[in-house]
């Protein structure tokens, strides 16, 4: 594997090591060999990563099977970010009522420049379920949320945050062009919500809906998160797109009489 070259100033481990936190905060667990992967760097220097971590707690390793999670510095870093953005929590009736009636995992995320913030997150409790998501930073254009949220930007805001034609991929099936997602952005205009089909993780499917500009203030989205296997078809998306949308009309309604 061919390393990254350093960047100036010799910051090169320090943006490994931010890059690896919020790929802790990604993925449920993380191997040595797939952490290195995911970094583009010699196995060598991610285990070296992880190791100084595990120091601070920010990761924990598995004693069976040698894999990383993260740790509880992670999450009380995690907290700290979502009450710095001033979370509001006269939304979360209307996304627990949400989480309730589908019986998934609903979250509430706000745009931050390119990349998406879970502010809240009302996990399901179905033995089978997608897990909390809260303080975790993901591209925008790769969730559904994001992408509800990018949708109502005008098209010179959104070359300014996307300026090279080429996108990140955060698995097989994320958006590779920003012409691919500029035709993406028109339908969710259309149609009102976004989705999400393994484009951020595999086997998770979302729908996202932007919570409209009565509501004033910064711009907020709703989602909803399911295990692909519950929802299979157009019509089982339709249904979680529509409800994601009503819940971010009510988030709207309720932030406004305030």
């Amino acid at each position: 594997m061919t390393e990254r070259p350093p960047t100036q100033g010799g910051l090169g481990s320090v943006d490994n090591a931010l890059r690896l936190l919020l790929l802790l905060r990604q993925h449920e667990q993380l191997g040595v060999t797939e952490a290195a992967s995911l970094l583009g760097v010699a196995g060598s220097t991610a285990h070296r990563l992880l190791t100084s971590m595990g120091h601070h707690d920010f990761v924990r390793q598995d004693p069976t099977t040698r894999a990383y999670r993260a740790g509880p510095a992670l999450g009380k870093a995690g907290g700290f970010i979502v009450e710095r953005v001033g979370a509001r929590p006269e939304c979360l009736p209307h996304l627990i009522a949400l989480s309730e009636d589908l019986g998934e995992t609903v979250n509430l995320v706000v745009l931050r420049g390119a990349d998406a913030l879970f502010i809240y997150s009302v996990e399901s409790r179905r033995p089978l379920r997608i897990g909390s998501r809260e303080g975790i930073v993901m591209p925008a254009h790769a969730i559904s949320a994001g992408k509800a949220l990018l949708a109502a930007l005008s098209s010179q805001r959104l070359r300014s945050l996307y300026p090279d034609p080429e996108l990140q991929a955060v698995t097989k099936r994320t958006l590779r062009t920003r012409a691919a997602l500029e035709r993406q952005l028109a339908d969710i205009r259309r149609r009102g919500y976004a989705t999400n089909i393994g484009e951020s993780e595999p086997d998770i499917t979302a729908a996202g809906a932007a919570v409209p500009d009565a509501a004033g203030g910064e711009r907020l989205a709703v989602a909803v998160s399911a295990p692909s296997s519950r929802v299979r078809d157009e019509d089982d998306l339709l249904v979680v797109g529509e409800a994601a949308r009503a819940c971010a009309d009510n988030v709207a309604r309720a932030l406004e009489a305030i």
